[in-house]
């Protein structure tokens, strides 16, 4: 591969990349762009690449100073290669963790009174570190009211 062709195509992905970390529309998500396309694979696949051919060219060239402009420019653009991979990798899991946020344990044992479903009842005995005889737990039995005549 020629060092430009790989330059310009590494510029290309940072740009798109970055108009998808800021989108005009919320439904694209980086996650989804990332397991569509499989790009991670194929940056992955290019950075080995990169580095072979780093290493092949060097030893196969016969200009001194020519093999030590190739090789800069080559670990250049592996470190932007390497750079750009680990920063999509963050924002992946930020995305993911941000969509399995589950509510708040406070929520359910702050409200007064007996819980209206087992997942709350459960929460509370967890949070409150009570022995859990089945999970899941058996709920309360209601209170009985009775008329008086």
């Amino acid at each position: 591969p020629q060092v430009e062709t790989c330059r310009d195509l590494l510029q290309e992905l940072k740009r798109e990349s970055s108009s998808v970390e800021h989108p005009h529309n919320s439904t694209i998500s980086l996650v989804s762009i990332l397991e569509n396309t499989k790009i991670g694979k194929l940056l992955s696949k290019s950075i080995r690449s990169f580095k072979r051919h780093q290493r092949t060219s060097s030893s196969s060239s016969s200009q001194e100073e020519e093999t030590t402009t190739s090789t800069k420019e080559w670990t250049a653009i592996i470190d932007d290669a390497t750079k750009l991979l680990e920063h999509w990798k963050v924002l992946a899991e930020k995305e993911v963790k941000a969509k399995t946020k589950k509510p708040t344990s406070a929520s359910y044992s702050n409200e007064p009174g007996l819980p209206k479903t087992v997942s709350e009842y459960r929460q509370r005995l967890v949070v409150q570190k009570k022995d859990m005889y089945k999970d899941p737990p058996v709920l309360p039995p209601v209170p009985v009211t009775m008329d008086s005549k």
